[in-house]
């Protein structure tokens, strides 16, 4: 690690890390027609979606070029890896007057809560998260890596009377 394209790579890379992180706290979430819409960060849904789509892309090259029955276990890991990927992004949130909703792998999953189903809401100021759970068990998660934290804080307080602000957050 002595040579000064490893120390750029490395410097790179952890900027590109507290990038991401400062991002969620400088966005703002949109509102589009009465709805407030809570997307991850830019950087998160780059990353994720190149994960996907790089995964598949090396895990075809790899059968192409070297075949099947050498290198199945770096197939199996670049598939795995993008499934990963595709399973774990953030959804979207958008808050309307009526419910809470989330969408999530590019729209093919929706979780909705109505403000009157709310069967509580938990935050955690150490960990920068919210989670909404409905009386029928579904839960909605507002992340650290989702935008405009005190935007969604303040439309839980309007919108959802089961919100109760804790004495850190105030």
């Amino acid at each position: 690690m002595n040579s000064p394209a490893s120390w750029i790579t490395v410097g790179a890379a952890i900027f590109a890390v507290r990038f991401v992180a400062s991002e969620a706290f400088f966005e703002r979430s949109s509102v589009k027609r009465g709805r407030m819409i809570f997307p991850p960060v830019l950087g998160i849904r780059i990353l994720f979606n190149l994960g996907i789509s790089g995964g598949i892309f090396v895990a075809s090259r790899i059968a192409q070029t070297e075949g099947v029955q050498h290198n199945w276990f770096l197939i199996l890991f670049c598939v795995s890896s993008s499934i990963a990927c595709f399973v774990l992004m953030p959804g979207t949130i958008t808050i309307t007057k009526n419910s809470l909703i989330e969408a999530k792998w590019f729209g093919m999953r929706r979780i909705s809560i109505d403000w009157f189903n709310v069967e509580y809401v938990f935050s955690s100021p150490v960990e920068r998260l919210f989670t909404i759970v409905g009386k029928d068990g579904n839960q909605i998660t507002h992340g650290p890596y989702h935008v405009d934290r005190d935007g969604f804080r303040d439309a839980l307080r309007k919108y959802c009377s089961k919100f109760q602000a804790t004495q850190s957050e105030t």
